[in-house]
Parts: C-alpha cells; structure tokens; sequence
C-alpha cells in the first residue's frame, strides 16, 4: 500500500532564503574524512554500541549518505554520519556514498544541528509495525505466536 507525498497540510516557508548550492552525490574514500571537535559529538560508549550494530548489521539498504563538506588537504568534514562510517570502515569498506555540500564550518555547525536536532521522533509502536513489515521473527511471534 503505498500513498503520495501530502504537503497540502503543511504551511508554505515564510522565509525567502535561498538554499544555497545543490549539493553533490559521488562516492568517497574513507581515508579522506575528518571530523571536526567543535561542533561534533564525540564516539562514547552508546556512540560505540550503535557502530558495532551497524557493523554487525550492515546493509547498504540501511546507508543514508554521508553529509560531508570540502575542507583544506583535499579532505571532507562528516557533517552527519560519522557512526555509519566508522562502521562500514570496521567492515572494511573504503569507499561510502556522500551527499557533498558547500558549507563553511559555522553551517556545518548549523547542518549538524537541524540534522541531529530537527527530527520527528519514532514510537514504539511505529517501529514495531514496520519491523513486522519486515519479517521480523520477534514481531511476527508477537501478532502471530507459534
């Protein structure tokens, strides 16, 4: 079952920003990525428990891109992703898709916080539905028990 985009319920942008440069899709090393402390969370305990799922689990079906922006050396700065791609590192991937965009690093600063902050929350029950969706063997016993 599937159904059309709505934003017929949405209130048009009051802004009149332009939203900069399109941004670039291309394949890139990951050799070439740096993250930048000043804006970035650092990889902690809970940080590392995702990687090692995403690791265990990986999928490219599960890989959004990576956001990244051209920084000095030739190097990218991973505005979002940086989980994703230290797991497809510890999978011994060296090449992951990015979304590249032009970005100073006080937008990157900027992009980093709508991308973490600005999220429409999950719930419980949407993430049980669509793990059944998927076959999931604990969700399906739980509609269906043997």
């Amino acid at each position: 079952m599937f159904r059309k985009l709505d934003p017929a319920r949405a209130q048009r942008p009051k802004s009149i920003f332009a939203p900069g440069p399109a941004p670039i899709l291309d394949w890139i090393s990951t050799e070439k990525f740096v993250v930048d402390d000043t804006y970035q969370r650092s990889v902690g305990r809970r940080g590392l428990n995702n990687v090692e799922y995403i690791a265990e689990h990986f999928d490219w079906s599960k890989f959004a891109p990576v956001i990244v922006a051209p920084v000095e050396g030739g190097l990218y700065a991973i505005v979002d992703g940086q989980h994703r791609t230290t797991a497809a590192i510890l999978r011994g991937i060296e090449q992951v898709p990015c979304q590249i965009v032009q970005a100073d690093r006080a937008q990157q600063a900027a992009a980093y916080a709508a991308v973490n902050g600005n999220i429409t929350k999950t719930t419980p029950q949407q993430l049980f539905h669509a793990r059944f969706a998927a076959g999931d063997a604990k969700a399906c016993e739980l509609v269906m028990p043997l």
